[in-house]
């Protein structure tokens, strides 16, 4: 379904410095065929470089912000629910053996030292 909003102009990604756009950070590669927008720094930041160092910090942050203080699965962080803390702390934390499939599949080399899934597409 075409709508006429270019989004990636609108994010900032145009490549025409004279059409800033929201001003959103983007990455370009020659394989793909149009920019992938990352995030607006100190706004809305995509879990992923350049607003990270890898995409193993860019996990480990998410991991912290979904189970952390104040995360949405914490059971200390208050809640709609009659029994809140039981229902959040249902959720089953990111542990090593859950968050190395994710390294796996993002061209990240885990600390192993094994080649990503996507490393050659």
């Amino acid at each position: 379904m075409f709508d006429g909003i270019d989004r990636h102009t609108v994010l900032g990604a145009s490549g025409d410095p004279n059409v800033p756009g929201l001003g959103f950070g983007y990455d370009k590669d020659t394989r793909w065929s149009i920019p992938n927008p990352t995030g607006l720094q100190g706004v809305f930041e995509g879990y992923c470089p350049p607003h990270f160092n890898d995409m193993r910090e860019a996990t480990e942050a998410l991991a912290k912000r979904k189970f952390g203080e104040g995360g949405v699965y914490n059971p200390n962080t208050p809640g709609a629910w009659n029994d809140s803390p039981n229902v959040r702390a249902s959720a089953n934390p990111y542990t090593t053996l859950r968050r190395e499939p994710i390294l796996l599949l993002t061209n990240n080399t885990p600390k192993d030292g094994t080649e990503s899934v996507l490393d050659g597409y």
